[in-house]
């Protein structure tokens, strides 16, 4: 919305200094004022694609970690699904809690598992399913049958 008013403006007094005769004492102002208005919209581009860059650069190590990290198959029964967004490490997330068996314990565990915000969750409480996770952070899942 802005950058486009900037091309507005600056198309308009490109127009009206291509007009003016060669000698007026606004030819000068037209023009300093047409630099001040494009160095201007030069720093807002350079903020905005400064602000995309640090999020897509957060959201590239976020699946960085993902991809060389260790990864763990499980299958969770899920108490409570999260839909409010909350942020790690720039990137934003949902979470649920889900109840998994611990080989460890030989007890159920109850565990919190963050998923991507862009991720659709089709999953419900009350439901079985199989999920693969690095750290607790959700790559995959698949919802189990009800007769399994």
């Amino acid at each position: 919305m802005v950058l486009s008013l900037i091309a507005v403006i600056d198309t308009i007094l490109i127009v009206i200094y291509a007009n003016e005769p060669f000698i007026t004492k606004y030819r000068n102002v037209l023009l300093y004022s047409l630099y001040f208005i494009n160095i201007l919209g030069v720093f807002i581009l350079f903020f905005y694609f400064e602000l995309l860059y640090l999020r897509v650069h957060k959201y590239y190590n976020k699946i960085l970690d993902c991809v060389y990290g260790q990864k763990t198959a499980s299958t969770v029964s899920v108490l409570s699904v999260n839909f409010e967004l909350f942020e790690n490490s720039g990137v934003e997330f949902y979470s649920f809690d889900a109840l998994e068996w611990s080989d460890s314990k030989n007890d159920y565990i109850e565990r919190t598992i963050i998923c991507d915000a862009e991720f659709n969750l089709s999953f419900i409480e009350g439901q079985m399913i199989d999920v693969v996770t690095c750290g607790s952070m959700l790559i995959g899942y698949e919802v189990r049958d009800e007769k399994e």
